[in-house]
């Protein structure tokens, strides 16, 4: 257990730049839709994007307590008289999902990710986009 859970702290710790990286080219993209459209739309993104992220836990949380039920995951029982834990050795399908979920899916999203970020171009225009922003203000427009 020591082991999976180093592993899975190192491999959150990579996960970090990622996450302050897509929050900063959302905050471009709310750059450039005021630049094409005159209006920042901060509050009603940030709360999608909230919704979003709150839905997906509980929709993602019952994709996995599922496909582990289909594949016989046995739950570990709680011995009040020990006060100890006993686990089980789960077989190879409820293994198979575990791997899949922790391992393969996030390669799975992580190149979906890739193609997707592969269309985002905002940044490529964004000093200048940034100054009209700014020249606007300065001159009392939107």
């Amino acid at each position: 257990m020591g082991v999976v859970l180093t592993g899975q702290f190192i491999k959150n710790i990579g996960g970090l730049p990622s996450a302050y990286v897509f929050m900063a080219l959302f905050a471009d993209v709310l750059d450039h839709i005021e630049w094409k459209y005159g209006f920042r739309c901060d509050g009603i993104s940030t709360s999608v994007n909230t919704i979003i992220a709150t839905v997906c836990v509980g929709i993602s949380a019952g994709i996995l307590n599922l496909c582990l039920s289909l594949s016989g995951y046995i739950a570990p029982e709680y011995d009040a008289l020990t006060n100890t834990t006993v686990g089980f050795v789960q077989n190879a399908a409820t293994q198979n999902v575990f791997i899949f979920f922790f391992v393969g899916l996030e390669v799975i999203t992580a190149v979906l990710m890739v193609i997707l970020l592969k269309f985002l171009n905002v940044e490529k225009d964004i000093e200048r986009e940034q100054a009209e922003i700014r020249a606007r203000k300065e001159n009392g427009g939107k």
